[in-house]
């Protein structure tokens, strides 16, 4: 991977945790993002794993490098709140 592939990645990363968008049901609706750490990122990890197994291989390929889990800010509860809000 060039240089400059690795510098648009990382734009692609940092936009991800400012400028993040969430569609429900076809609805999008604009959230603050932020990367997953810890126990929170191995729950979400091993929950993208189940719903696309494909990630595993995507990760050894990866390897060492680890791929980062984005999650919306405020959990699921707040995203759920401001999708009701915006479509009040």
């Amino acid at each position: 991977m060039s240089a400059s592939t690795y510098e648009q990645a990382g734009v692609f990363r940092r936009s991800l945790l400012t400028t993040a968008t969430v569609v429900v049901d076809g609805a999008a609706t604009p959230v603050l993002a932020h990367e997953a750490e810890g126990g929170e990122r191995d729950r979400l990890w091993r929950a993208a794993l189940r719903l696309y197994p494909g990630y595993a291989a995507y990760q050894r390929r990866a390897a060492p490098r680890r791929i980062p889990v984005r999650t919306p800010t405020g959990g699921p509860d707040e995203v759920s709140t401001r999708y009701r809000e915006s479509h009040e």
